[in-house]
């Protein structure tokens, strides 16, 4: 690859792209007594996501209270029951989750050669986890944690401090 050509860096968000984001599996799981019916559970969890993504519109805050804020907006919208811990149930689920099936194998064929840098809405708590699992040096790892900024933010990124 040119010099001309090759990026300084790539720049990857972890959840989702990188690592499999498992929320609505874990939602179909901690709520399939309560939401039984498959379209029910469908439109409950795309509920789930957008109050998430609510949570993250305001002032910065942990990802676990993201998390169990949104869920516990979630059942009441839907008039179901929250149960004590279930947003902690997701929060710490998350740095058990592995990588999408050919994410390994594409990013080590660029390791290498290019740096590798991760941004993401993670706390630093957990993404290091994650991390591990992709299996190739990563140059640098950003999280909200590291500038108590969410992605929303017309800040982000922001220069590192």
């Amino acid at each position: 690859m040119s010099d001309i050509i090759r990026p300084k860096y790539i720049t990857f968000d972890c959840y989702g792209t990188l690592t499999n984001f498992q929320m609505g599996s874990l939602t179909r799981e901690i709520f399939a007594d309560r939401i039984p019916d498959a379209e029910r559970m469908a439109a409950f969890v795309k509920d789930f996501g957008a109050y998430r993504f609510d949570e993250v519109l305001g002032p910065w805050k942990p990802y676990a209270e993201i998390l169990c804020t949104a869920l516990e907006r979630t059942c009441q919208r839907w008039g179901i029951e929250y149960r004590d811990n279930e947003g902690m149930r997701y929060y710490e689920a998350v740095p058990t989750w592995g990588p999408h099936p050919d994410v390994v194998e594409g990013l080590s064929k660029i390791a290498g050669k290019i740096p590798l840098v991760i941004y993401s809405n993670a706390d630093d708590t957990q993404i290091m986890s994650n991390v591990q699992k992709l299996e190739v040096p990563f140059h640098e790892v950003f999280t909200a944690d590291t500038f108590t900024s969410r992605s929303t933010s017309p800040a982000w990124p922001p220069s590192k401090p």
